[in-house]
């Protein structure tokens, strides 16, 4: 197993730095990381709110500063008040998958510690773990516009 895990604390509460996370549609606007998560599929249509539900599919769209974007589909595991997490598989996750979460942990009411992290396992994951690079940096820069878009 390959971890990359990143933290950040946000002068906000933990809903307002959920809701701007799911916010996918605005992550053009100040995510520059992540710059395209779609939902494809769905088990069955929720409101707004509850989106994404877990069986969900995401296409999502990242390039590390430096490096060349990259496309995955991906399955929504959890999405609670307190995280929101996906898993990514190259051909099954016996080779190769990554477990993607944000954690959300109330501090106190107007602040948030945000963990974001992904879980790297699979046989794969010596082979490919040097292809991660910038994927740690690319955490840290999306944690800091997440963090300067929800403090306004």
């Amino acid at each position: 197993m390959h971890t990359i895990s990143t933290e950040i604390l946000i002068n906000a509460s933990a809903k307002v730095v959920r809701a701007a996370v799911l916010d996918f549609e605005s992550y053009p606007e100040w995510n520059p990381f992540v710059k395209k998560v779609k939902i494809i599929s769905e088990p069955e249509p929720q409101s707004v709110a509850e989106r994404p539900q877990a069986g969900s599919q995401l296409e999502v769209i990242v390039l590390p500063e430096g490096g060349s974007q990259k496309t995955f589909t991906t399955e929504v595991l959890v999405n609670t008040p307190e995280r929101f997490q996906w898993i990514g598989t190259l051909v099954s996750t016996w080779l190769f998958s990554g477990r993607h979460s944000f954690d959300f942990t109330k501090i106190d009411d107007n602040t948030t510690k945000l963990i974001q992290k992904e879980e790297f396992v699979g046989a794969f994951v010596p082979l490919i773990k040097y292809a991660l690079g910038g994927t740690e940096e690319g955490f840290n820069a999306m944690n800091v516009a997440l963090k300067k878009r929800v403090e306004l």
